[in-house]
């Protein structure tokens, strides 16, 4: 049964899988059930960023667990009753574990989910140290990062004028059946014809972050859009900002002054979203973590599940533990006219297949 005030939407649910070194001999090899429900109760109480009766935490076996399986695995009915559900796969020799995180975006935003799983893992390893929870929790820098925004009306009046804009001047004589999809709301036109999206992983990223950003930015410019979509983070909601590139986030007055929508939860994940963003490449950096645990992250990614095969091209950074992981989405065709420039990320890469939309079971 969903928590009472809760009301699962599967449009808004988000998906991040992380990898886990756990070496020979990780405490988390060999986790009792009645240690997974301390891990709820106590982070909860502990560091507030999830409330108390929200966060559920599991195993499951998965025969020959490796990235794509467990990120992909149909285990998906917690998450119709907890907003937050934190799933832990291990490998058949245990020295792996591959941590799947479902959160409704409604209730949790991603990073302060992300910052929940590290707690989750930090508790398990610590347990039965005769530690006090605030010794080996750690605590979500974000939490006083940004300043609360009023929303402005003007702002959103000029993102709707400029999807006004791209639809009166698309010309359907310029469109490529191979080619890469049109900039504003008719790249959603033919969302039914087009071929599943392509999602990708990099892990042990060789290329320098400003670098990196480069690249993206070369592909902003491949797609030919003028400006690049951000959110900013304001626990539990977010504001989704506009900015012409992805350079501009790195000014802290630019990312603020950039954000037109209200604070709160985001739109769900369906056609109109991808209509409403589609004059931007969307851009989600997720900052630096040091999490206070000895397992080593492996990998890392980001997925909105039932994103539409139309929406924008995304990319998703983070650096955990001084290591720089990367995910990215994009439309099939998109994501051939940008082979090449993708081709320059330096390090470990994997395509993946996407978490599945949770499907009711009742």
């Amino acid at each position: 049964m969903a928590e009472a005030g809760y009301t699962p939407d599967p449009s808004r649910c988000l998906c991040l899988t992380m990898e886990l070194d756990l070496g020979t001999q990780s405490p988390l090899r060999d986790v009792d059930q009645a240690s997974l429900t301390d891990a709820e109760n106590i982070v909860c109480k502990t560091i507030g960023t999830v409330k108390e009766g929200d966060l559920k935490v599991e195993t499951h076996q998965l025969p020959g667990a490796d990235f794509s399986s467990a990120h992909s695995a149909s285990e998906t009915s917690s998450w119709w009753d907890k907003p937050l559900v934190v799933q832990l796969f291990f490998s058949a020799d245990q020295t792996k574990v591959f941590v799947r995180t479902m959160l409704s975006l409604e209730v949790v935003d991603g990073v302060g989910a992300l910052h929940a799983t590290f707690n989750v893992v930090e508790y398990l390893e610590n347990r039965g140290k005769g530690l006090k929870p605030e010794e080996y929790l750690s605590v979500p820098r974000f939490k006083s990062a940004n300043k609360p925004i009023g929303f402005d009306p003007e702002k959103m009046a000029a993102h709707e004028k400029r999807l006004e804009g791209y639809s009166a001047s698309f010309d359907a004589s310029r469109k490529e059946a191979n080619g890469k999809l049109p900039v504003g709301p008719p790249r959603c036109s033919d969302e039914e014809h087009l071929k599943p999206r392509v999602w990708t992983r990099w892990s042990d990223v060789t290329t320098p972050f400003k670098e990196f950003m480069g690249i993206a930015a070369e592909v902003q410019k491949r797609l030919e859009f003028e400006y690049i979509f951000y959110t900013v983070n304001y626990s539990p909601g977010v504001g989704m900002g506009v900015l012409p590139g992805v350079m501009d986030t790195l000014d802290h007055q630019k990312r603020t002054e950039g954000v037109f929508t209200p604070v709160g939860p985001p739109l769900p994940m369906n056609t109109a979203h991808a209509e409403n963003l589609s004059y931007g490449m969307l851009w989600n950096n997720y900052g630096r973590h040091e999490p206070k645990f000895s397992a080593q992250v492996k990998g890392l990614v980001w997925n909105w599940t039932g994103m539409p095969k139309s929406f924008v091209p995304s990319f998703h950074c983070a650096t955990i533990q001084g290591k720089s992981f990367v995910s990215s989405t994009f439309a099939e065709q998109d994501q051939r006219a940008c082979a090449e420039l993708l081709d320059k990320i330096g390090g470990r890469r994997e395509v993946f297949t996407e978490c599945p939309r949770p499907l009711p079971t009742r």
